[in-house]
C-alpha cells in the first residue's frame, strides 16, 4: 500500500506538502537503516561515553572565559526517539545507542557516578552531559530520575552543565522541576548553571522538512527558546552545514540566515555543525551513488569570512575531527592542505582570533572550490531538484512512485517559506 493512500484524512483529502514530505523521508529514513542492529553493541551501562573537544567560553561565569577542553558525557540510552520513528538525514549519533533498550534508572545513576569520579570539577569547571539523543526525554532518562543526576553533578563541584534537547520535549513542568536543583549564576541572579542546547539545523521550514527531515518546525525552536530563557537557563543552538540537496552557496547563505535568527532568539553559543559521511544515514547514500558530495570544509571557512564581527565571535566550528561515534569520513578539503585548515578552524574555536582564519593556506584546491561548487548555479529552483532527488530515492530503494511528493505540493511548501 502506498504511503500516501495510508494517510489519506478521514475526509478523504490528500495530505499536505509538508505531510507527503515527512511520510516519503520517512519510509526512506526506515529502509536506509534496515541493517543496524543495535544488539551487535557491546554496551556497558555502568559507564558512560566520554570524549574532548577545544572549545572557546565567554558566558555566563566568570571562569568561562578563553580556551577550554570540554568533557562530552554520554549517556549509554536510548536512541532519539525521532531517530526511531524516523531520522534526521544526516545525523548518526543514534549508532552509539542502545537502540531501544531503556537504561534502567540505576544504571544512569552509576553512569553519572562513572563521569563524576572520571572528571575532576576543580579542572572541568564546565561539561557537556546529556543522554543518546535528548536529556529532556523521558523515554530516555525519566523525569524523577533527571533532577538527581543534576544534583550528584553539581553536589560533586561542577559548575555549568551543558545539556541537548529536541524542543518537543521542553515543558514548563520540566524545567520548573530542574529549577531547585540548578544553582544560580550568583546571590540575587535569576540566571542558571544550565544551558540547554537545541539542534536548529536551519530556520527554513522548507529546508528543515525537505532536506533534513527534522520533524519541527522553527517556530517550535522558537517558542522553545523563549520558554528556556524565561526560565533563567542558558541557550545554545546547533546550525548544520552540508545540507543534502542544496548547493553550497545556498547552504552557507542559509547558514549565515540561520545564525542571525538564532542570535535573536537569545542563543549564547552558535555552533556551526558540518556534515560527515556516516553509515545508515541519507548523506551517505547520496554520496556511494555519486549524486552529492563530501562536505568541503571550504564551506565553513566561506562562512566565518562572510559573518559579521558582532555575529562571528559567537560561532564556532564543529563536527570536523571529533564525534561521538566517528563517520565513515570527515569534511575535507585536499590532502596537501587538510590538516592545516582543520588545525586553523580549530585554533578559532580556541581563541576567536580571526587571524587564524586568515592566515590559512591559499590552497588551489581553495581556488577549484570558489570556481566549481561556490560558482554553480542551477537553472532549476529548489524543490524541482529535490523532487528529481527524490524520484531517484524512490528508484534506490524500492519504493512506489505515487509515494514521491507532488511538485505542485513541494513548490507551495517552499513559497510558503519564502513568504
Amino acid at each position: 500500500m502506498s504511503m500516501r493512500g495510508e494517510s489519506r484524512c478521514r475526509c478523504g483529502e490528500e495530505p499536505t506538502g509538508r505531510t507527503q514530505v515527512r511520510y516519503f523521508l520517512t519510509e526512506v529514513m526506515c529502509r536506509l537503516r534496515r541493517g543496524w542492529n543495535p544488539s551487535q553493541l557491546e554496551l556497558n551501562l555502568r559507564q558512560a561515553d566520554l570524549y574532548f573537544e577545544d572549545v572557546r567560553l565567554h558566558h555566563p561565569l566568570d571562569v568561562m572565559r578563553g580556551s577550554y577542553l570540554m568533557p562530552l558525557v554520554t549517556l549509554r540510552t536510548p536512541s532519539c526517539g525521532w531517530s526511531r520513528t524516523s531520522g534526521c538525514t544526516m545525523c548518526g549519533y543514534f549508532l552509539g545507542s542502545t537502540g531501544q533498550r531503556t537504561t534502567s534508572p540505576e544504571e544512569l545513576v552509576e553512569q553519572t557516578r562513572w563521569a563524576i569520579h572520571r572528571l575532576d570539577p576543580r579542572i572541568y569547571h564546565t561539561l557537556v552531559f546529556t543522554s543518546n539523543g535528548s536529556f529532556l526525554d523521558p523515554a530516555e532518562i525519566p523525569d524523577a530520575v533527571r533532577p538527581e543526576l543534576l544534583r550528584l553533578l553539581f553536589g560533586a563541584g561542577f559548575r555549568f552543565i551543558v545539556v541537548e534537547t529536541r524542543p518537543g520535549f521542553v515543558t514548563s513542568e520540566r524545567l520548573d522541576a530542574m529549577l531547585d536543583v540548578v544553582p544560580a549564576i550568583a546571590s540575587g541572579r535569576d540566571e542558571r548553571s544550565l544551558s540547554f542546547s537545541l539542534g536548529a539545523e536551519s530556520c527554513s521550514d522548507f529546508i528543515l522538512s525537505a532536506c533534513v527531515n527534522k520533524g519541527i518546525r522553527a517556530r517550535n525552536l522558537t517558542e522553545s527558546a523563549d520558554l528556556i530563557r524565561r526560565k533563567g537557563f542558558s541557550l545554545d543552538c546547533y546550525v548544520l552545514l552540508g545540507k543534502p540537496f542544496l548547493s553550497a552557496r545556498e547552504d552557507v547563505q542559509d547558514a549565515l540566515e540561520t545564525i542571525r535568527w538564532a542570535q535573536k532568539m537569545g542563543a549564547d553559543y552558535l555552533f556551526v555543525m558540518v556534515t560527515n559521511r556516516v553509515a545508515y544515514s541519507l548523506v551517505d547514500h547520496l554520496i556511494s551513488q555519486g549524486r552529492h558530495s563530501l562536505t568541503n570544509l571550504w564551506r565553513a571557512v566561506f562562512l566565518l569570512e562572510m559573518l559579521p564581527e558582532e555575529l562571528r565571535r559567537l560561532v564556532q566550528i564543529k563536527g570536523i575531527n571529533h564525534a561521538p561515534y566517528p563517520p565513515k569520513d570527515y569534511a575535507t578539503t585536499c590532502p596537501v592542505c587538510h590538516d592545516r585548515v582543520v588545525q586553523g578552524i580549530n585554533f578559532w574555536n580556541q581563541t576567536g582570533d580571526f587571524k587564524h582564519i586568515l592566515e590559512l593556506p591559499n590552497c588551489p584546491c581553495r581556488k577549484q572550490f570558489e570556481m566549481g561548487e561556490w560558482a554553480e548555479i542551477s537553472d532549476r529552483l529548489l524543490p524541482q531538484r529535490i523532487h528529481a532527488a527524490y524520484g531517484h530515492l524512490a528508484k534506490d530503494l524500492g519504493m512506489a512512485s505515487h509515494s514521491i511528493p507532488e511538485l505542485p505540493e513541494l513548490e507551495r511548501l517552499w513559497q510558503e517559506g519564502n513568504s
